[in-house]
């Protein structure tokens, strides 16, 4: 009779896949029309990229300056930007900020609060609360599959228990501040590619381009921003086992310490 004990081993991992259930992902890029810049951003590759973007369009409109020590602050002009996001972050900037801590200062943080519940309505971010908790319906399944398909084959019970598992653990890497898959990002750059001549875009343009493409679209519309003493310039990053030169797995100019996804932008 232990077979019985298969019926929690599906229905857990059912609810599971409700749970993660993104069906708009499966729509992009059409589906992440009408997102603003630094909605895009956040979706692209998280807080980094959310940094980046706002810090880009502060600069692009005066508001916000490097300082000699490499540190952000606001410029000297008085103007208030007409975007209220950009607005309501713009006072982080009285007290200068490195890029990147920008995304852990109070104002930041809620800006980023409301881009994820905008994306959570969206069906394109899946909450780590949500991630964590299918993650853990399937561990709990593991044990029912294991005994339940035991009486079948002990081959299959070890496979169906592993699946699972490995499932699980899939989830809980994935419980993090990045939303999209690099698959799912190709997909959002290619419904946004960048022009072969930059002359005429206008300044949303750019900042809508620095969104979605990051580092390349630096490199189009602003070549030299990450260069020694410019606004994104980072001092190389050491490694952490003690030695003495600089760590070539990322990008030194944006100061991301290697690994996926180095680019900071």
């Amino acid at each position: 009779m232990r077979w019985i004990l298969l019926v929690p081993a599906v229905v857990l991992p059912a609810l599971a896949a409700v749970l993660t259930r993104r069906p708009a992902l499966a729509r992009l890029p059409r589906s992440a029309e009408g997102l603003t810049a630094y909605q895009l951003a956040w979706l692209r590759n998280g807080p980094r990229a959310f940094a980046v973007t706002t810090v880009v369009a502060l600069h692009l409109a005066g508001l916000v300056e490097r300082l000699p020590d490499g540190r952000l602050a606001r410029s000297a002009v008085a103007d208030s930007p007409a975007d209220p996001l950009l607005a309501g972050l713009l006072p982080t900037f009285g007290t200068p900020v490195e890029l990147e801590r920008l995304a852990s200062r109070g104002e930041a943080r809620q800006a980023l609060r409301g881009i994820r519940a905008v994306l959570v309505e969206r069906g394109l971010f899946l909450p780590v609360g949500r991630a964590v908790l299918a993650g853990l319906l399937l561990l709990v399944a593991v044990p029912f599959a294991v005994v339940g398909l035991l009486d079948l084959s002990p081959v299959l019970a070890g496979a169906g228990g592993t699946v699972l598992a490995v499932a699980a653990l899939r989830l809980f890497a994935r419980a993090q501040d990045a939303p999209l898959s690099a698959r799912h990002s190709k997909l959002l750059r290619a419904g946004h590619p960048l022009p072969d001549d930059p002359a005429g875009a206008s300044r949303d343009g750019i900042v809508r381009a620095v969104a979605v493409h990051g580092r390349a679209a630096l490199d189009l519309y602003l070549p030299g921003i990450t260069g020694p003493a410019e606004l994104l310039w980072r001092r190389p990053v050491r490694r952490s086992g003690g030695g003495d030169g600089p760590d070539t797995g990322g990008d030194a100019r944006l100061g991301y310490d290697g690994g996926a996804g180095a680019d900071f932008s």
